[in-house]
């Protein structure tokens, strides 16, 4: 009678173990995407057509270069959560984001990321280093820090016109573990540097119309004289007009 009674308890405990066995194999991961600005944003305003812009690789540190999304508990300590980890590659990830961000901020069809279509022609290059990305929970904040490159492309030639480091720090939303609003400010950050690139490709697109405006004036007053034949230096001096020159400038945004 007692081996009877034992039977069936030893038969239900073992299929509760199975069953809590069966539910633990189940993935408890979450997988998050970093998400672009809404497509309503205004866009910048350019004069003429806005240019066509490439987006080359995103380079990021090794240590962000994992699934895992990356929190920094201290001020030396980093800890990787293996059950809230991003749905793409990270580097991919960014650049994907700023891509789209890009494309509200200048116009469709103005942008494209690194491998090119072949039948796209680029009138800016954009190279971003990522130097630091991610959640710091005792200060619940995150942060983005990197440098950012443009180039500009002529048919013969390649310049870097400009060189800007961004720093940016955006608070999270909610309780410092809610990896959605962490995610969500990560997202920011990448709007801002995507909204300072778009700035800065604006500003060099109308200093490129007002130097080519110069030039054109110049030619035209050179075309209008009767005077002797003109001085070498002089049209040395005019050759260099219209030339977009390099700018360097440091920027850090709170």
């Amino acid at each position: 009678m007692r081996k009877t009674i034992l039977a069936p308890l030893l038969f239900a405990s073992l299929f509760a173990l199975g069953g809590c066995s069966i539910g633990d194999s189940s993935s408890p991961s979450h997988f998050y995407v970093l998400t672009p600005i809404p497509e309503g944003t205004a866009p910048m305003s350019f004069e003429g057509e806005a240019p066509n812009v490439g987006l080359t690789r995103v380079q990021i540190p090794s240590f962000l270069d994992r699934p895992q999304i990356v929190l920094n508990t201290a001020a030396n300590e980093v800890v990787y959560s293996e059950f809230n980890r991003w749905s793409e590659p990270l580097g991919q990830g960014i650049a994907e984001t700023v891509r789209r961000n890009l494309l509200v901020l200048i116009g469709p069809g103005k942008v494209s990321a690194f491998p090119w279509m072949q039948s796209f022609p680029r009138d800016y290059n954009v190279q971003i280093v990522i130097q630091e990305f991610g959640a710091y929970t005792y200060l619940n904040e995150v942060k983005l820090r990197g440098v950012y490159r443009i180039e500009k492309l002529e048919p013969k030639n390649r310049e870097t016109v400009f060189v800007g480091e961004v720093a940016y720090t955006q608070p999270i939303a909610g309780e410092t573990q809610n990896y959605e609003d962490i995610v969500g400010a990560l997202s920011q950050t990448l709007a801002r540097l995507s909204k300072d690139i778009a700035s800065e490709i604006q500003k060099l697109e109308s200093q490129q119309k007002q130097e080519d405006a110069k030039g054109s004036q110049a030619l035209m007053g050179e075309s209008g004289s009767s005077s002797a034949a003109p001085d070498s230096s002089d049209e040395s001096s005019e050759a260099g007009k219209g030339m977009l020159q390099p700018h360097f400038r440091s920027t850090s945004k709170e």
